[in-house]
């Protein structure tokens, strides 16, 4: 695999944004706000699972999905910082911590929601592995025909 092949460098800058922006949200939190809250990847998984289970079930389009998914964690978000309104200090990390654990244990223990342990690619059920990247393969192909750059799998083809 050459280093500086396109969807390489894609998947790592999309993985890069992705941890940038969850890093920025505990900077927020805990530097400005001294809130602490430990449930925050509660929130990113639940963005996240939404989006799979829209795009692997419902073949939903990745723009709409992303908006299911930041919907998905407004409801949690509601549903679990109203009750944490009025903590402070240890308990709000106690009550962080025990709402990321809940998330947690349900993605685990709910495989027809979620896939259960081996996470969305067991979302369409047993015997099927979801292939749900149509549309990050459509994407790559386009940057590719854009810069005229050729992915290590056409490389290998001709």
């Amino acid at each position: 695999m050459a280093f500086l092949n396109p969807a390489f460098l894609t998947f790592v800058a999309v993985i890069a944004g992705i941890y940038a922006i969850m890093a920025l949200g505990l900077y927020v939190q805990f530097s400005l706000a001294g809130l602490p809250n430990f449930g925050h990847v509660a929130f990113m998984a639940v963005a996240a699972y939404t989006m799979a289970i829209f795009v692997a079930r419902y073949s939903a389009s990745l723009p709409l999905a992303a908006a299911l998914g930041l919907f998905g964690s407004v409801c949690l978000a509601l549903v679990m910082c109203v009750p944490a309104l009025r903590l402070r200090s240890d308990y709000l990390a106690i009550a962080t911590v025990a709402g990321g654990e809940i998330i947690r244990y349900s993605g685990l223990n709910l495989p027809g929601i979620t896939g259960g342990p081996i996470g969305s690619t067991g979302l369409l059920g047993p015997g099927d592995i979801a292939t749900y990247n149509h549309d990050w393969q459509s994407f790559l192909d386009a940057i590719g025909q854009d810069h005229s750059l050729r992915s290590d799998i056409r490389i290998l083809e001709s």
